[in-house]
C-alpha cells in the first residue's frame, strides 16, 4: 500500500484519519450551543386567538435565526406543529400573537428558538380558550316589585342572543359597573367592585328570576349580562359585555317595624299619642275598622294593615304613615288627614269632595292612589302653602 490509502473514523465531533504509514490525522468539527429559552403563561386569551409569551436568556454559541411559540392539543408540541416565527434573536423577552385557534380547546404551548447548532424548548404551559362571544344582549328587561321584599325580574331568553345564559348583578341606590366581569372567570369566582352577583342563570330558555329576601327602602339597580362557556371549564366563560346593557330598577317599601303595638278594632285618640320609639310604627290590622278622635299625634307613625277609615278631627301631623300591599285606607267624607311622609303599597283612597289629605314630605305611591274628582290634596306643605292638586278618579 503506497502513500494516499487513509482509514477513517469519526466520533462526537471528532474526526480521525489514519494514514497508511500509521501516523494519525485529526480533524475537529465543533457544533456551537443552542439557545436557551423559557416559556412564560400566555395571555389576552379570546376564542380564536392568545398571545405568546416567552425569554431567551442565552442565545447559545451562534445568532439565533428563528423564536416563537409552538402549540397543539397534545403536549410538548414542537415545531412541526402550529407556531409563530417573529419572537426575538437576541437574549431579551419577546411576546408573538398566536391565530386560528379553535374555542373551548385546551392547549400546550412552548416557546423555542433556532441558532445553527439546532433548536430549543422551553417547558410546557397550557390554557383553554374561551366560547364564543354571545351575538347580542336580552332586547327586554324589567323590574316589578312584589310585595314589600321581593323584585321580579323578566327578559328574553337568552338563546336568541347565541348565549348559554346570565349574570344578574344587583346595586343599591345606583347602576352597578362592569368591574370585575373578567372572561375566563366563573361567575361566582369574579370579584366585582361595586355590584353583588344576584344569580347566574343557566338554563338558555328561562325568562324570570325572582329577587327575594330584601331589605325595604331602597331603590335596587339591576344589570343583565349574557355568557358563553363549554359548560364544565370555567376557564372558557365569555362574558358580553359590548353595546348597551340591559338595565332596570325597582324600590322596595319601607319596612313595617312594631315595638308590640298592634290595634286590632278601632282607635280613637282624644288626647296626646307619643310614640317616641323613632324606626317603629303602631299597626293597625282588622276590617272596617277606623282612626278617629280630636286628639294630638306626636312622632307617631301608623302602618295600615287592614281595611282602615280615617274619621278623626285632629289638626296635628303623623309623622309617617304606610299602606300594607293589598291594604286600604280612606279619609271619610269631609275628613282632613294631616301627614309628613306618605308611602302607599296598597290603596289610598279619598273618598268625597270634601275629603282631603296634606302632605308635608315624600309621597311614594308604589300601589293605588283614588282621589274624588274634586277632593284635594296638598304636597310639601300646610294648607295653604304648599302646591295644591285636583285628583281626578273615583
Amino acid at each position: 500500500m503506497r502513500g494516499n490509502t487513509h482509514l477513517s473514523t469519526t466520533r462526537c465531533g471528532v474526526s480521525t484519519t489514519t494514514t497508511t504509514s500509521g501516523k494519525p490525522r485529526i480533524q475537529l468539527t465543533i457544533t456551537p450551543n443552542v439557545p436557551t429559552i423559557t416559556t412564560s403563561a400566555v395571555s389576552s386569551i379570546a376564542a380564536t386567538t392568545a398571545t405568546g409569551n416567552a425569554t431567551i436568556t442565552s442565545i447559545g454559541g451562534s445568532a439565533v435565526t428563528t423564536s416563537g411559540v409552538c402549540w397543539n392539543t397534545s403536549t410538548n408540541p414542537t415545531t412541526a406543529n402550529s407556531k409563530t416565527t417573529d419572537g426575538a434573536t437576541s437574549a431579551t423577552s419577546f411576546t408573538t400573537s398566536m391565530t386560528g385557534l379553535t374555542a373551548e380547546t385546551y392547549y400546550h404551548v412552548r416557546a423555542y428558538a433556532t441558532n445553527s447548532g439546532g433548536t430549543s424548548y422551553g417547558s410546557n404551559v397550557n390554557f383553554w380558550t374561551l366560547s364564543t362571544e354571545p351575538s347580542g344582549h336580552s332586547a327586554t328587561f324589567t323590574a316589578v316589585l312584589n310585595g314589600t321584599s321581593q323584585i321580579d325580574l323578566t327578559f328574553s331568553a337568552a338563546s336568541g342572543y347565541g348565549a348559554d345564559g346570565y349574570i344578574i348583578l344587583r346595586r343599591t341606590g345606583s347602576s352597578p359597573t362592569l368591574g370585575g366581569v373578567i372572561d375566563g372567570t366563573a361567575p361566582g369566582s369574579l370579584t366585582l367592585s361595586d355590584a353583588t352577583l344576584v344569580t347566574t342563570i343557566t338554563n338558555n330558555a328561562t325568562t324570570s328570576y325572582s329577587n327575594t329576601g330584601l331589605s325595604g327602602g331602597n331603590t335596587y339597580y339591576y344589570m343583565l349580562v349574557p355568557f358563553n362557556y363549554d359548560g364544565s371549564n370555567n376557564e372558557t366563560y365569555n362574558y358580553y359585555i359590548g353595546g348597551t346593557i340591559p338595565t332596570a330598577n325597582a324600590t322596595t317599601p319601607e319596612f313595617y317595624s312594631a315595638k308590640g303595638i298592634s290595634i286590632a278594632g278601632n282607635f280613637t285618640n282624644d288626647g296626646t299619642f307619643v310614640q317616641s320609639n323613632d324606626g317603629n310604627y303602631f299597626s293597625m290590622t282588622g276590617t272596617s275598622k277606623s282612626l278617629s278622635g280630636s286628639g294630638k299625634f306626636t312622632d307617631a307613625k301608623v302602618y295600615i294593615d287592614g281595611t282602615i277609615t280615617y274619621d278623626g278631627t285632629t289638626a296635628s301631623y303623623m309623622q309617617k304613615t304606610m299602606v300594607n300591599t293589598a291594604k286600604t285606607f280612606t279619609i271619610s267624607n269631609n275628613k282632613t288627614f294631616y301627614n309628613e311622609l306618605m308611602t302607599i303599597n296598597g290603596t289610598l283612597v279619598i273618598s268625597n269632595t270634601s275629603s282631603s289629605i296634606y302632605n308635608k314630605g315624600d309621597w311614594t305611591n308604589n300601589g293605588t292612589f283614588k282621589a274624588n274628582t274634586t277632593s284635594t290634596v296638598v304636597f310639601n306643605g300646610e294648607s295653604g302653602s304648599g302646591s295644591t292638586q285636583t285628583i281626578g278618579g273615583g
